[in-house]
């Protein structure tokens, strides 16, 4: 029974945090075939799969949104790392602004 007990509310847990993989959460994505990770958006979901949109490189370069990504290849970003792209964001807004 013990046991039991632990597999339902590890499985609860699961579906608590799966529920935080929705649209708008900002997210690390890395496929197979690229080399590293790159952040973006989710722009929607059906059947456990994710169409996501990439953040905009260094260069300005816009990528096509990525369709159909399976679960195992996204990670949702920290709230503190997000927090902290907002504040360089605007910092070098400001520095623009009065520089």
């Amino acid at each position: 029974e013990e046991f039991l007990e632990r597999m339902r509310q590890q499985e609860k847990e699961m579906k608590r945090e799966e529920k935080k993989y929705k649209k708008g959460a900002r997210v690390n994505v890395k496929l197979p075939e690229w080399d590293k990770p790159y952040k973006g958006v989710i722009k929607s979901t059906k059947n456990g799969k994710f169409n996501i949109k990439l953040d905009d490189d260094e260069d300005g370069e816009e990528f096509e949104e990525i369709k159909k990504v399976k679960r195992q290849y996204i990670d949702l970003i920290p709230e503190e790392e997000i927090n902290e792209e907002k504040i360089i964001k605007i910092l070098i807004l400001m520095n623009k602004i009065f520089y």
